[in-house]
């Protein structure tokens, strides 16, 4: 099972790597505001829907985002 801290730390890495905001999340994957900021800070897990958004606009593996080694 995903860890939802790992997946928060994992998030905000490509966030600030790609410098994309948690406003663009909002808009670029049709998610609400407090989702996405739950996800930010490890408080839910996107559901699946959404992480495969969210691989796709990051542009690495639905396994990365979810926690494992490889992008």
């Amino acid at each position: 099972m995903a860890n939802t801290a790992l997946i928060a730390a994992r998030l905000n890495q490509l966030m600030q790597e790609q410098n994309i905001t948690a406003a663009d999340i909002v808009q670029r994957t049709n998610s609400a505001k407090a989702s996405v900021n739950a996800w930010i800070a490890g408080e839910k897990m996107p559901k699946w829907d959404k992480a495969f958004a969210l691989a796709d606009l990051f542009q690495v593996s639905l396994n990365y985002l979810m926690g494992g080694p490889e992008r």
